[in-house]
């Protein structure tokens, strides 16, 4: 039986307007390792990537908000 492996990354910027408005820029990624399902492969060589953009509102500090995403 053939494992999934992979490695990927992620990074994320966002910028916080006069609180409590910020958006947010997302980029994604994952990498099959060789030997791994080659389903799996197919999958990451399809869906691998993610690049994405999102705004959140801030009701109440950090302990509550609203988010919408983009991807």
């Amino acid at each position: 039986a053939y494992s999934q492996s992979g490695r990927g990354w992620i990074t994320q910027a966002s910028y916080t307007f006069d609180p409590p408005f910020e958006l947010v820029g997302r980029l994604s990624g994952i990498e099959a390792l060789e030997g791994t399902d080659p389903r799996f492969v197919e999958f990451v060589e399809a869906q691998g990537r993610e690049v994405a953009a999102g705004v959140n509102y801030y009701l109440n500090g950090h302990k509550f908000k609203i988010q919408a995403d983009l991807v």
